[in-house]
């Protein structure tokens, strides 16, 4: 179907601009702006900071004794039912009741064969993860209480009519940039299917007439498409 002037994926792409734009002034630029921010730093520095704070758990005796203890026992009773000549991933095998191939990797992890040091090196290395899920958890939250009293801040500063309306103004910029982004990585991924002939027959005339892909005609979608900003990072991976 050929409308002339713009194409269907015009015309969606520029209904949903201007609903994004609206979006974008009501919750404005600082509020997302802080939020995805935040979100990775949040998430990055929990990661980041979560090993350093498990091995000062450990130095200080703090929770590492009772979850050590837990998985020594279970492992120091599989390893004294094996037989002369057993593999050591046995070991975490019998103690965890996990398939082969967990206790492989475990085993290997661990680095260590010898059958009279591998309850100490694998309960040790158990341990040291169980800490850093629990520091990344406990960490993750704390950042979470600050970043949610931050944004807090910030919405009471909104109520002030004139950073209301800048914020409300960089916030239809910012809201429409991560909007084109989203809507060129669409297209990217159908410019994938539709050069690798993954699409249907009518797919791909549905394609060529809408974005007059095989014409000189201006599509708005037409230029994201043919321009994408994916598809050159693809193609240099590709190379």
């Amino acid at each position: 179907m050929d409308l002339k002037i713009v194409g269907i994926l015009d015309i969606i792409f520029i209904s949903l601009a201007i609903i994004v734009a609206i979006i974008g002034y009501i919750k404005g630029f600082m509020t997302k702006m802080v939020k995805t921010i935040i979100s990775f730093v949040v998430l990055g520095l929990s990661v980041l900071l979560s090993g350093h704070f498990a091995l000062l758990l450990k130095k200080a005796d703090i929770i590492y004794p009772t979850i050590y203890k837990s998985n020594y026992s279970k492992l120091d009773s599989a390893v004294s039912k094996l037989n002369t000549g057993d593999k050591s991933y046995l070991v975490v095998k019998n103690a965890y009741k996990c398939p082969n191939i967990f206790a492989r990797i475990l085993t290997q992890k661990v680095g260590e064969n010898d059958i009279n040091l591998i309850a100490d090196k694998t309960a040790d290395y158990i341990t040291i993860w169980c800490l850093k899920i629990i520091c990344f958890i406990v960490l993750y939250l704390l950042f979470l209480i600050i970043f949610i009293i931050i944004v807090a801040i910030i919405k009471k500063a909104r109520e002030n009519e004139v950073v209301r309306t800048v914020d409300g103004i960089l916030g239809i910029f910012l809201y429409l940039a991560i909007y084109i982004f989203t809507f060129s990585f669409f297209l990217f991924v159908l410019k994938i299917f539709y050069d690798n002939g993954v699409t249907t027959d009518r797919f791909d005339e549905f394609l060529e007439t809408d974005l007059q892909l095989k014409t000189n005609h201006f599509r708005l979608t037409k230029y994201l498409y043919e321009g994408n900003i994916f598809e050159s990072v693809y193609e240099l991976f590709k190379k």
